[in-house]
């Protein structure tokens, strides 16, 4: 599942994260996950260079990532799901200084997540 979430948050579009980007992006992953007891946000958010490609896998057990929040104004790239040997292109979400918003992915275990360039995220662990 995807869910777009909104804020009222302006910003400059830098690739240099602020206390309060960071601040906002927590604040926003926990709201996503409140209804959830049985998950924790990772304890700083990620930001790769931009010609980084990062790939992490879901799981259901304890200590795996099972979600994602990605701050959408953050650095210049794209996140996207994988399933099953295929890049999912809806959603592809693109991140760089003209975008708004955060959006939260859930991770199964069968579907991997892939962060391209310098968006900034948050993963969600199961307890």
């Amino acid at each position: 599942m995807n869910m777009q979430l909104t804020n009222s948050r302006l910003g400059t579009g830098s690739m240099a994260r602020t206390i309060e980007d960071k601040q906002r992006l927590r604040e926003i992953a926990r709201q996503a996950i409140s209804h959830q007891s049985d998950l924790r946000l990772g304890d700083d958010e990620e930001v790769d260079v931009s010609t980084a490609l990062n790939y992490l896998r879901g799981g259901n057990n304890s200590g795996e990532i099972c979600g994602a929040v990605v701050d959408r104004k953050s650095g210049q790239g794209y996140v996207c799901l994988h399933q099953r040997g295929t890049i999912s292109e809806d959603p592809k979400i693109s991140t760089g200084p003209n975008e708004e918003g955060y959006e939260y992915f859930e991770i199964s275990d069968m579907q991997g997540f892939f962060v391209f360039g310098s968006a900034a995220v948050l993963y969600v662990y199961r307890k």
